[in-house]
Order: structure tokens, then C-alpha cells, then sequence
């Protein structure tokens, strides 16, 4: 198991899965903040260590803007490490949403929000978004 001051090698694949959990993706680079035996990569969505612009699509499953003081700081980092007019995905709970759309929208278009689940009392929505061509991200989530 590889941690993020390892600088963990990318391979060919260009797709990343934010807060995998217990589910691993099968062409992502599954990566999760806490330490188990089935995560393959521990590393905190706040401070990727990947590269700008590494990856083609980002993932992430109702993870990124769980916690209130921490989402904006999370969602700048995906987009960092998403190349220009690359595909984020972000699985939001229903009340997440609307804040989930005002702050994505700062770093890309908003091209789809659909409706994934609604049960056990839990409405979630994916929210799908182009990375804006030429964006730079800056640390603190601010678009240059």
C-alpha cells in the first residue's frame, strides 16, 4: 500500500476515484484518506499529490463536499489535477446539491444533473461538469 509522500506512480490509466471506500474501480486510481486493507491508494483529497492536469476524468461518490470547512478545498483539487475540458463526476447527497452546483460551476459547465438514487430516505444526484479549456486552479481553489 502506497501513502501520498510516496508520490505514487499514475498509471496509463487517466481516471481518478476520489474517496473510493470500499469500492475500487476497475481502470481508476482508487484513492481514499482512510487506511484499510482494500484501499489502494491513502492520500487526502485536500492535498493530491498528483500532478496539474494529470488525469482525463475524476470521480468521487458522495465524498467531496461531506465535510462543511473542507469542500471547496477538495472540489479546487480535483479540478487541479483534471486536464482542460476533462469530465469530473460528483456524486452528491440532495441536500448537497445546490451547493455542490455553486461550486463546481466556478471551475467548470455544469452539463448534466441527474438523479442516481433516492432511497432509505437519501435523494442523490450526479453532478457532471467540463473543466472550463485553459482553467488554471490555484492552491485555495481560486480560478486563475
Amino acid at each position: 500500500m502506497k501513502t501520498a509522500k510516496q508520490r505514487p506512480i499514475v498509471r496509463l490509466t487517466k481516471k481518478l476515484n476520489i474517496g473510493s471506500g470500499t469500492f475500487l474501480l476497475d481502470g481508476y486510481v482508487n484513492i481514499d484518506v482512510a487506511a484499510a486493507p482494500y484501499k489502494e491508494i491513502i492520500m487526502d483529497a485536500n492535498a493530491l499529490a498528483f500532478k496539474d492536469e494529470v488525469f482525463d476524468e475524476v470521480l468521487s461518490d458522495s465524498c467531496l463536499i461531506t465535510v462543511e470547512e473542507l469542500k471547496e478545498a477538495a472540489v479546487a483539487e480535483a479540478f487541479r489535477v483534471l486536464r482542460s475540458g476533462g469530465k469530473c463526476s460528483l456524486w452528491v447527497y440532495g441536500y448537497e446539491l445546490e451547493d455542490a452546483k455553486r461550486i463546481a460551476s466556478s471551475f467548470g459547465e455544469i452539463i448534466n444533473v441527474e438523479l442516481k438514487n433516492d432511497a432509505f430516505g437519501l435523494t442523490e444526484y450526479e453532478v457532471t461538469l467540463i473543466k472550463y479549456k485553459g482553467a488554471a486552479v490555484a492552491p485555495g481553489g481560486d480560478v486563475l
